[in-house]
């Protein structure tokens, strides 16, 4: 089975999906993401379908599908999954006699018109509109997947898009982390994966019962030229994205990563593909409280698109009678925060806890003062018992002075 939900990276070079995927922690979370009940409340189709997605479905075959479920389970392997990958991959790309050469195979997609009047000024930094239109694009194609495989859907929300973007600004923005890079030598590309770390440091600042990352290189790929003469190589990232990008760009990018981490993925042992397929039930497990898991999509600054998945709870599922506590014991029966270590209370003993927590703030607070005044007091006796020294030993040179003084008269 599968403990933890995974972080994985495509390198999207030469139809290759090669990286690596480690384990995540489950995080925790201060996100503001909107509530079960309010989601509700606000919107009965959270993720409506994008006409886009409607247009380039994906169908998988049943044996495909139980390749990745025996993988994903421990009972199947790796070159199973590839094996009933290869035709499906087949099936949706095609050869590349362009763009110089740089990938064998190209991924088909179907165009949208309306999508091709929207312009996008600026694939690297997309506006809350944009980046929750190509989360909902990708939600989409995802839960349609998910619906084949018989795994739990994603949900798009306007705070699951800034959660995703605020998320991928910390860990990568920010510190300027480059996923890919060309290296110092200049004739290869490093592969520097996921920022863990940073993603970590903003997994502890929230709560959350689950949470997965796949990483795409958008409209970037992988160009090498050889000189003829002196047989060197030299490796660059490059840019497909050449004059005006529209909307239709946009999720052609991001459907072009899905189908490579679909059925591209034997270099990264199929991590990929497990992440967008499985849902979170084997790293969401032993608490009582049920989770949705909420989706988005953010671009960081080199124009890679970062596939976001977050456990959050389902509030309905809390008993009447009880609540829960996150790791910083803090009540989550209002929702402020949402907790990972789900510790069962009842709502007297809460209210206890509460009531002792009360009583012993007035006498901390007197504690406080009693220690404030013998700091003053303390110090204060320092200041006496030194300006009583200085004054003595003023006194004592003014008597040397007036000795020497008549000594030498």
């Amino acid at each position: 089975m599968r403990k933890n939900r995974m972080l994985g990276v495509a390198v999207l070079a030469l139809a290759l999906a090669t990286g690596m995927t480690v384990n995540t922690v489950k995080a925790d979370t201060n996100s503001t993401i909107t509530t079960q009940s309010q989601e509700n409340n606000a919107n009965q189709n959270i993720t409506p379908v994008d006409a886009a997605a409607d247009a380039n479905k994906i169908t998988l075959s049943s044996d495909y599908i139980n390749a990745v479920k025996n993988f994903a389970n421990g009972n199947g392997s790796a070159s199973d999954v590839e094996n009933k990958a290869q035709g499906l991959f087949n099936q949706y790309t095609t050869e590349d006699n362009s763009s110089q050469g740089k990938r064998p195979r190209k991924v088909i997609y179907h165009d949208v018109d309306a999508d091709k009047q929207e312009v996008v000024n600026d694939y690297k930094h997309l506006t809350d509109g944009q980046a929750k239109e190509l989360s909902n694009f990708t939600a989409s194609i995802i839960n349609n997947l998910r619906s084949q495989f018989g795994s739990k859907q994603v949900y798009v929300t306007d705070d699951s898009v800034k959660l995703a973007k605020d998320d991928v600004d910390q860990a990568y923005v920010s510190k300027n982390w480059n996923v890919w890079e060309v290296n110092a030598a200049g004739d290869g590309i490093d592969n520097k994966s996921h920022n863990s770390a940073e993603l970590r440091n903003f997994q502890k600042s929230k709560q959350l019962m689950g949470y997965s990352e796949n990483i795409s290189m958008g409209p970037n790929v992988f160009l090498y030229t050889t000189n003829g003469q002196t047989g060197k190589r030299t490796a660059q990232i490059y840019s497909t994205a050449q004059g005006t990008v529209t909307m239709n760009d946009l999720k052609k990018w991001a459907f072009d990563g899905i189908i490579r981490m679909l059925f591209d993925d034997s270099a990264s042992n199929w991590g990929h593909a497990t992440n967008f397929l499985v849902d979170m039930d084997s790293s969401v497990k032993n608490t009582p409280v049920k989770y949705r898991e909420v989706w988005g999509v953010a671009s960081d600054q080199n124009g890679f698109f970062h596939y976001l998945g977050y456990g959050v709870p389902d509030k309905d599922t809390i008993p009447e009678d009880e609540v829960y506590l996150g790791v910083d014991g803090v009540s989550l029966v209002d929702y402020p925060t949402y907790g990972v270590s789900f510790k069962t209370r009842t709502k007297a003993q809460t209210q206890a806890a509460a009531t002792t927590t009360q009583a012993a703030a007035p006498k901390a607070t007197v504690a406080k003062k009693t220690t404030a005044k013998k700091v003053v007091k303390k110090t204060a006796k320092k200041t006496t018992k030194k300006s009583k020294k200085s004054t003595k030993k003023a006194k004592k040179s003014k008597k040397h002075a007036k000795k020497a003084k008549k000594s030498k008269k």
